[in-house]
């Protein structure tokens, strides 16, 4: 800290102690080189985080925003809310002390979706699905793929419903090797399969 009497830079607090609204942290300081003394005060940088989205535009970081985008992701899952709340406040303090002013829409997501594949795989499918908009279903099965590939025994199996024409993503129980040419399939038993979601 400057000294406001000489100049130098290099200085010593001798009292610190906070303000009456606990707003602030005062400083007593004393100058290394004329030993005149003076006050600073430390206060919290508020300076609002700006994401930038996809299409460039710019809009304030919301707590509450990412908040309800993880807990739709969550919906129907066996996931505390307090597991939820925790993620949304590691992501708030990362943010913060990156200490940039301005952060990309891609780079929150990609923190949301590293959290939630270590707790939920569904929810983890389920938020990359919406949050990376894929533009056909090769690009869904690609990131499953790349998701399930690691795990042997979590093997998936995509369905064309004919009814509806929707693509359903099913957990086999039962190991079965599949390509992702194949759009559907005969004689599969439903029941020993869990829904995993659905992808229009």
């Amino acid at each position: 800290m400057k000294c406001p009497f000489c100049g130098y830079i290099e200085s010593r607090v001798i009292d610190s102690r906070a303000t009456e609204d606990n707003e602030k942290i005062r400083r007593r300081r004393e100058c290394l080189k004329c030993q005149e003394r003076f006050t600073t005060y430390e206060t919290i940088e508020n300076i609002p985080i700006m994401v930038i989205k996809k299409d460039r535009s710019r809009e304030i970081f919301s707590e509450d925003k990412l908040l309800r985008g993880i807990l739709k992701s969550c919906e129907k899952r066996t996931i505390k809310m307090s597991d939820i709340e925790n993620i949304v406040s590691e992501i708030k303090k990362q943010l913060q002390n990156s200490m940039e002013k301005e952060v990309s829409s891609l780079f929150i997501g990609n923190l949301v979706m590293e959290r939630l594949k270590k707790i939920d795989s569904v929810a983890y499918i389920r938020f990359a699905s919406v949050y990376r908009q894929f533009s056909d279903t090769s690009q869904f099965i690609d990131e499953l793929l790349k998701f399930f590939s690691k795990n042997s025994e979590l093997i998936f199996l995509f369905l064309n419903i004919t009814q509806r024409g929707e693509p359903v993503v099913l957990l086999l129980k039962n190991p079965l090797r599949i390509s992702k040419s194949s759009s559907s399939f005969r004689g599969v038993d439903k029941d020993s399969s869990t829904e995993l979601l659905r992808y229009s």
